[in-house]
């Protein structure tokens, strides 16, 4: 047997119900007694139709052009290796979110498509989203544990992490990321179901009977990740910290004036941009991290149920902030990593000539 859900649409709201199916009954959820529809109206339109597209396009082209610098750069520094996988993430994550904005803007969803876009994107969209965010999350954690054993180890550092080891760090957080996923689907499928207040059949979810355990299962599975990946993140990035003034100083006493200052610039830099991306992904994905324990504590903050519109806002409010993280880190390695700077402007600014004098 499988349990149908429906989501309705109301036109003149555009706010969005959960429909209980049975062969014989339709129950409409309760109206969410903290943002009525009308202020969820507002926010649907502005922030996940408007916003959404304007800030995963613009992410979009900043990730773009870091792989076309990072490719130039080359993948002989394992910290490049990394980011670079970083930003194949973030570029997968803008892209997902540049489908659900599509999906949530009235003139798609009330267009000839034969599909329920609220359904499709919550399949192709949220999930695979919450996916890839998880995927950063665990590189994030990599590059700054990377970055702090050089610091610790320097000496011993590039027989620990090789680029041919960043590379398959990365490949594994994606498959094993990856498979929090089937569950879900297993318990998760379109079908073809009649909408009464569209007067027509469109392909829509229908969920198993054990998907509600299975579902909460999976996002108690994301949280611990989550947490584990932000426990690495900050505790790197506080050892990280620590051992870099107590490097420096130590090279202070031990090393010549001229010799101290290129080194201690060098790891300098590259710490900073690298606490830099640390504190910003912290900063962003932390709320919606927080929604997923409030969903955990309160079952009625769901789609569908009594908090149906508060839960849609405020995750579209959690997703602009993981999309400007994963948009914006171009500006950190622009600010902070030299030769990034030197061969985006070469290619992108063609200050080849100013950038080659400088060098000399």
């Amino acid at each position: 047997m499988v349990y149908v859900q429906e989501i309705q649409y109301n036109v003149s709201t555009f706010a969005n119900t959960t429909v209980a199916h049975s062969t014989t009954t339709v129950k409409p959820a309760p109206p969410d007694k903290i943002l009525n529809d009308d202020m969820a109206y507002i926010f649907f339109v502005v922030v996940k139709c408007a916003m959404y597209e304007v800030c995963s396009v613009f992410g979009i082209v900043t990730n773009v052009l870091c792989l076309i610098v990072y490719r130039k750069l080359g993948c002989e520094e394992t910290v490049n290796v990394t980011l670079i996988g970083l930003t194949i993430s973030d570029l997968a994550s803008l892209i997902v979110l540049f489908w659900m904005g599509i999906c949530f803007n009235p003139l798609f969803t009330y267009s000839n498509v034969h599909f329920d876009t609220q359904s499709v994107v919550y399949m192709s969209g949220g999930w695979v989203k919450l996916y890839l965010t998880r995927v950063s999350s665990c590189i994030t954690a990599f590059v700054t544990m990377e970055r702090c054993l050089c610091i610790v180890i320097p000496l011993k550092i590039k027989q620990v992490m090789t680029p041919k080891r960043a590379v398959i760090f990365i490949i594994l957080s994606f498959f094993f990321m990856g498979m929090t996923l089937p569950p879900v689907y297993y318990t998760t499928r379109l079908e073809w179901l009649w909408y009464p207040a569209r007067n027509k059949t469109l392909l829509g979810l229908a969920f198993t009977p054990e998907r509600e355990e299975i579902y909460n299962s999976v996002i108690a599975i994301n949280l611990v990740l989550t947490f584990i990946a932000f426990a690495f993140i900050i505790g790197g990035t506080l050892m990280l910290v620590f051992n870099l003034e107590k490097k420096t100083e130590w090279r202070r006493k031990s090393v010549s004036a001229q010799k101290h200052d290129t080194m201690s610039m060098k790891d300098k830099k590259i710490s900073k941009m690298i606490i830099s991306i640390a504190v910003f992904f912290v900063t962003s994905f932390f709320p919606g991290t927080v929604l997923f324990v409030v969903m955990m504590i309160i079952p009625e903050f769901n789609r569908g149920k009594l908090l149906n519109n508060l839960f849609t806002t405020t995750f579209a409010f959690s997703h602009i902030l993981e999309g400007a993280n994963a948009g914006v880190n171009i500006f950190i390695y622009f600010k902070m990593s030299t030769k990034f700077r030197q061969v985006f402007c070469q290619t992108f600014l063609f200050w080849k000539a100013n950038t080659e004098k400088d060098g000399k």
